[in-house]
């Protein structure tokens, strides 16, 4: 059955039917009938057909570099739901961070005409340098969830990491700490920020600033105390711009025969559900994934239905455990 078909046995025209599936304004009693036909004959409407039509494809797009990191697939999950909860098709882009690559995947979603892109951390801001990228997500409604991009068209909802970490370092020094290493994971606008804000801590306290790299990963926080231990640094607390590495930190401590928190206290970011479920629970900022990605959705809807944009900066909150 075409809509040709449709049309003849409903007895309405071929745009009255065109209309009909597009959404558009007809009376009760044709859509009536052509429903009626279209159930009948088991029709469903070509969902490209009808995109080009209504010139809107019902589809999103999440991309993210490292879909097994938390609070990207946290973040992915909520958004997804949200808009599959409006009839929308949600794709799920997992790039990797090669630059050639991040630019293949959007050109993919440029030719399959999605509606929207969203761009999950700020390890995307430094694809504002490709002009082939930003030619892309300038022509499609683009949402930046967490990150520092500054273009035209594209829309960040951050997260205030600085004063995150402000607040980590505030409350170990209230607490009597005065030797307070940060290590850092990766290299994002977002770790620079938890940086800065660690190294305005410590100055207005008066303390000596210790910066470490580290991986992100268990063994990023093993190899931090390692590290440590073969300076022959004395610490009082370890500060991490992430759970993961803290975790496999607060494990190598222990291996050392090291008390936590007595001798050294240890904090992570983004509040995983793993920082509530290891033998030492983890204090950690809680960067509110949920409210990040509900912010993100509601500012996309915003540009789609071509509404007013409203862009908040979102409040973390330090939640306190065992490991402090």
């Amino acid at each position: 059955m075409t809509i040709y078909g449709i049309a003849k046995e409903a007895g309405v025209s071929i745009s009255t039917v065109s209309r009909v599936i597009n959404g558009g304004s007809c009376s009760p009693e044709t859509k009536r009938r052509v429903y009626a036909v279209m159930e009948r004959h088991g029709y469903q409407p070509n969902a490209i057909a009808r995109g080009l039509a209504s010139n809107r494809m019902m589809t999103i797009a999440i991309v993210m570099v490292d879909i097994r990191v938390g609070h990207y697939a946290h973040t992915a999950y909520e958004l997804e739901r949200f808009f599959h909860a409006r009839h929308y098709e949600v794709l799920i882009c997992n790039t990797g961070s090669d630059l050639a690559d991040i630019k293949g995947d959007l050109e993919g979603l440029e030719s399959r005409k999605v509606d929207g892109i969203f761009l999950l951390g700020s390890t995307f801001d430094r694809v504002q340098h490709d002009p082939g990228i930003c030619r892309i997500i300038q022509s499609i409604p683009t949402v930046q969830a967490n990150g520092n991009m500054h273009l035209a068209g594209v829309d960040t909802v951050r997260v205030d990491d600085a004063k995150g970490i402000w607040m980590v370092v505030d409350y170990l020094y209230g607490h009597g700490r005065h030797s307070i290493i940060y290590a850092q994971d990766v290299n994002t606008s977002s770790a620079e920020m938890k940086v800065r804000g660690y190294q305005e801590a410590m100055a207005v306290h008066h303390l000596p600033i210790h910066v470490l790299a580290c991986d992100h990963s268990l063994e990023g926080g093993r190899d931090v105390v390692e590290q440590l231990a073969s300076m022959r640094v004395d610490y009082d607390a370890m500060v991490f711009g992430d759970d993961i590495p803290a975790i496999g930190a607060i494990k190598a401590l222990k291996a050392r025969g090291v008390a936590i928190p007595s001798q050294v206290a240890v904090t992570g970011f983004n509040n995983l559900k793993s920082a509530r479920f290891t033998e030492t629970e983890l204090t950690s900022v809680d960067n509110k994934y949920w409210q990040l990605a509900s912010e993100s959705a509601q500012c996309m809807l915003a540009r789609l239905e071509h509404r007013p944009v409203s862009i908040p900066v979102i409040e973390p909150e330090l939640v306190i455990r065992q490991s402090t």
